[in-house]
């Protein structure tokens, strides 16, 4: 009879699948605390961008959300509310990784910031200096972009397609709320 035993590199694709589906059951109970608190974007965006830099064990990101014509309405930096950028990300939405993903309607990694064009960085920003991985996937409803988080991890190389699975899980996840919010805040600002 033979001792079959599971080879170490199975043993940790398992326990990292298993830490990923953690992580989504924690996206999922932190979108239903969310939306029972009132579905307030200021709320939702901060706790979706600090959930995804968790999990990638990323050093920070950004969430925008777009209009039916892909302007750009909400956005988020590392955190606080980017009003002060709005003009930065409004460039972005037209001209950097953000805005293509959201016309592609799909997710893209940059491996390098320092060579892909799509990256344009801030110039306050640690990714303006040096070598940075940066991924980044769409928030979709019904096959319309409505927005799309960002995250930076300082080095090359530094994502992967798992990561992009989880990241793209999230974003669906997240995207139904974010849709409730935006309509939520329109109709309140139609009144």
């Amino acid at each position: 009879m033979s001792n079959l035993q599971p080879s170490p590199d199975f043993v940790d694709i398992v326990r990292q699948d298993s830490e990923r589906l953690q992580a989504l059951y924690a996206v999922n109970d932190m979108l239903r605390k969310v939306e029972a608190e009132g579905l307030d974007l200021d709320a939702i965006l901060p706790k979706v961008l600090s959930v995804a830099v968790q999990q990638l064990a990323a050093h920070d990101g950004s969430i925008i959300i777009v209009d039916e014509h892909l302007e750009l309405e909400h956005g988020w930096l590392e955190n606080r509310p980017a009003v002060h950028a709005s003009g930065f990300l409004a460039d972005i939405v037209k001209n950097g990784l953000a805005g293509w993903v959201l016309r592609n309607k799909q997710a893209s990694i940059i491996n390098d910031t320092r060579n892909d064009s799509r990256w344009l960085p801030r110039k306050d920003h640690q990714t303006s200096k040096t070598s940075w991985s940066v991924i980044c996937t769409p928030f979709i409803i019904r096959n319309r972009p409505i927005g799309a988080v960002t995250i930076h991890k300082e080095g090359a190389n530094q994502f992967d397609a798992r990561d992009m699975s989880l990241l793209m899980a999230i974003s669906s996840q997240a995207a139904s709320t974010i849709e409730n919010a935006c309509l939520l805040a329109n109709s309140r600002r139609l009144l």
